[in-house]
């Protein structure tokens, strides 16, 4: 099963009708719950890569987004969005499947993008979310992460 079947799979599985729309230019998608039940609509002018993205970002929204964004104050939907993305690129890039590609010879951001079923912006994206919480090295297991540039190296001086 591929990553996109496993989001249509939950999509499916959560009851929510998903659905393509034009949004505009900006807009990739939008998530409503209401008493009839819960919606995803994607944005028909984006690539495959994109779209998985935002069914992924959607489904977050549906799992964990506590307050109705469409009357909630610029602050909230602003820190809730925040949330979201934070968990998307988790999703989408585990550190696991970054060490995972590195190791397997996938160390340019075209290689990893591709690796990952991810668009380039996206992994672009995620680095710098890395960098914004574990800085520019981060220690995973045995090995040290470097972000920028993307580089795993095993660290004899950590334990298992």
């Amino acid at each position: 099963m591929t990553k996109e079947e496993r989001i249509d799979q939950i999509i499916y599985d959560r009851n929510i009708l998903c659905g393509e729309i034009y949004l505009g230019e900006k807009v990739r998608g939008k998530y409503s719950k209401s008493s009839n039940g819960k919606i995803i609509c994607i944005n028909t002018i984006l690539s495959d890569r994109q779209r998985y993205e935002t069914k992924v970002h959607e489904v977050i929204h549906d799992e964990y987004t506590m307050v109705d964004l469409v009357s909630a104050p610029t602050d909230v939907i602003r820190i809730e969005e925040a949330r979201v993305r934070r968990w998307e690129i988790e999703y989408l890039m585990p550190v696991d499947s970054l060490m995972e590609a590195f190791f397997k010879g996938y160390t340019t951001p075209l290689d990893l993008a591709d690796f990952l079923e991810i668009t380039p912006e996206k992994l672009d994206e995620g680095f710098k979310l890395y960098i914004g919480i574990h800085g520019y090295e981060s220690i995973h297991g045995q090995y040290r992460v470097q972000w920028q540039p993307f580089e795993v190296k095993k660290d004899r001086r950590l334990k298992p």
